[in-house]
């Protein structure tokens, strides 16, 4: 699926929705990030991969304020971005701009809610079914572990994989040679993921995990990146003002003024 033209009243729904949406890394060129690989890199299994993956699932919520930059032929902005986020899959999200809120943004392992504060229209959908009519694909129950760098899709046990000695990575890919994933065990996270049109064919989605940080007992990126080349599209989020919280203040509901129009989607 590709990014359809941004809308500035969808600004806090790109957010949610781009961050939930990746199933998916080829191999990566450019500079390593910084660290030391392991003295046994190269002899990992799958399940040594997963594992080290697995260890990061101990953090259970996020909040913070960060910056979104979009870039796409219809719309490129920046906005001010805060967030809270748990491991339960759901999250809150209020974009703004010159200190004025734009949209505010509820996400439930099952569903999205966006309010419109500006056109004071309610936008409610199925994570499912928003996929087929929102700007970016839908995937909310994902969203923890992409802002962590710990993103596994849910068969990746089926995965192959092999090892990207040029830039030390190990690469994950699925079985039909369409998603790959690439850990870096210097820090043993994600960096990027790209998902192809076809086995072998260009890339349709494309995510980066960049600038991992500790924060507390924590290891986060600072930057994400999702790309869609097809649509010339990309959304980043810079997050280094995002910090652990083992209690994230998420509302059960966005609590929008009487009067509001309601569209479901």
């Amino acid at each position: 699926m590709f990014v359809r033209p941004f809308r500035p009243a969808l600004a806090a729904l790109a957010v949610a929705l781009v961050l939930g949406g990746c199933r998916t890394v080829q191999t990566v060129g450019g500079p390593a990030p910084s660290g030391v690989l392991p003295s046994n890199f190269g002899q990992h299994t799958l399940p040594d991969v997963l594992a080290h993956l697995a260890d990061a699932d101990t953090l259970t919520g996020l909040s913070g304020d960060g910056t979104l930059v979009i870039q796409s032929p219809q719309q490129s902005g920046t906005y001010d971005l805060s967030l809270a986020a748990a491991s339960t899959g759901h999250a809150s999200l209020t974009v703004s701009s010159f200190g004025i809120a734009g949209a505010r943004a509820l996400v439930r392992p099952d569903s999205v809610f966006v309010y419109n504060v500006l056109q004071r229209e309610l936008l409610a959908a199925d994570a499912r079914r928003a996929a087929d009519v929102l700007p970016v694909p839908v995937g909310p129950s994902d969203l923890f572990d992409l802002l962590t760098g710990t993103f596994r899709p849910a068969d990746v046990a089926t995965y192959a994989l092999s090892v990207d000695r040029a830039n030390g990575f190990y690469l994950l890919r699925s079985p039909d040679g369409r998603r790959v994933l690439a850990v870096d065990p210097r820090v043993w996270r994600v960096v990027r993921a790209v998902r192809y049109a076809t086995s072998g064919g260009g890339v349709q989605e494309e995510v980066l995990w960049a600038n991992y940080a500790s924060s507390g007992s924590a290891l986060l990126p600072r930057r994400l990146t999702v790309r869609q080349p097809g649509a010339n599209t990309s959304v980043v989020l810079l997050l280094s003002g995002v910090r652990p919280d083992p209690a994230p203040a998420i509302p059960t509901r966005l609590n929008v003024p009487a009067g509001v129009s309601r569209r479901v989607l």
